[in-house]
């Protein structure tokens, strides 16, 4: 239908009455020979038979009499149809085989993608650009500035403070308190690798969608650091942000998401010497 309400105007017809009729029949029994003999006839039915290249749109079904006849009957059939999409597949095509229907998909395709409305042009331009953290201080885990240029100093959850000196230990210290908190909850969270990084898995030999943040087998992370007194190891190999992002992503698992708060220091830039 968009087809036909971008190409050319129709007289209305109501969207109820409109079907959608195989060309190539769901009953294959009078097509076999069309279709170059059954073992041939089966192997196009089965892959072809719902292509969009083998439907058409109709104002009333086929007669039952017609809707399993050979090409050359619905053929007749279809001449008269309303829809012009439908009507001209008579004049585009002296055979129904799978190099027709594979070759009128492609048309329709291009055609629907033509006829598809484009997205609205942005009101706001896009950007990447991030606010960045750009003062000392105490700052809650879920930030949303940037902490690219900053230092770690500490992190305290549930108002208990920790020395961490540097970004790559935010996650053993987060992971420490959570599994001391919880460590049956800290296996299934492993196990079922509930936090994770990309969708892409890189690990070779892993069964699983998405690469770990945690996992019993440290060959599946890129810098696999052990949780202490567990056989569960986190993946240390982090950027400030990242680092922020999945110990949040871990913290709230255990409903202490805004019960953390980390401290930062601003790096100091140098003047260029004139």
């Amino acid at each position: 239908m968009i087809i036909e309400n971008s190409e050319k105007k129709n007289e209305l017809v109501d969207f109820d009455r409109v079907t959608v009729e195989h060309v190539m029949p769901k009953e294959l029994k009078n097509w076999i020979i069309d279709l170059g003999g059954k073992e041939k006839a089966n192997d196009i039915w089965t892959r072809l038979l719902n292509n969009i290249g083998n439907l058409a749109i109709l104002s009333r079904p086929f007669n039952s009499s017609i809707k399993d006849s050979p090409w050359k009957t619905k053929k007749k059939e279809l001449k008269g149809a309303q829809f012009f999409s439908t009507s001209e597949i008579t004049d585009n095509f002296d055979v129904w085989d799978e190099d027709s229907i594979l070759t009128r998909a492609k048309d329709v395709s291009d055609r629907l993608c033509n006829a598809t409305a484009t997205p609205l042009p942005r009101i706001t331009p896009w950007t990447t650009d991030v606010d960045e953290v750009t003062t000392s201080g105490w700052y809650p885990i879920t930030l949303e500035e940037s902490a690219k240029d900053t230092k770690i100093i500490a992190v305290k959850i549930n108002d208990k403070e920790y020395s961490c000196n540097r970004w790559k230990k935010l996650l053993n210290i987060v992971c420490d308190v959570l599994n001391n908190l919880d460590g049956v909850k800290m296996q299934e969270l492993t196990d079922q690798n509930k936090v994770h990084k990309s969708v892409l898995v890189k690990a070779k030999g892993s069964k699983l969608k998405k690469d770990p943040l945690l996992s019993k087998n440290p060959k599946f992370l890129q810098n696999p650091v052990l949780v202490n007194a567990t056989d569960i190891y986190y993946e240390s190999c982090q950027s400030a942000n990242s680092a922020i992002k999945y110990a949040r992503l871990l913290l709230r698992e255990f409903g202490l998401e805004n019960k953390c708060e980390i401290e930062l220091e601003v790096k100091e830039i140098e003047d260029d010497e004139e």
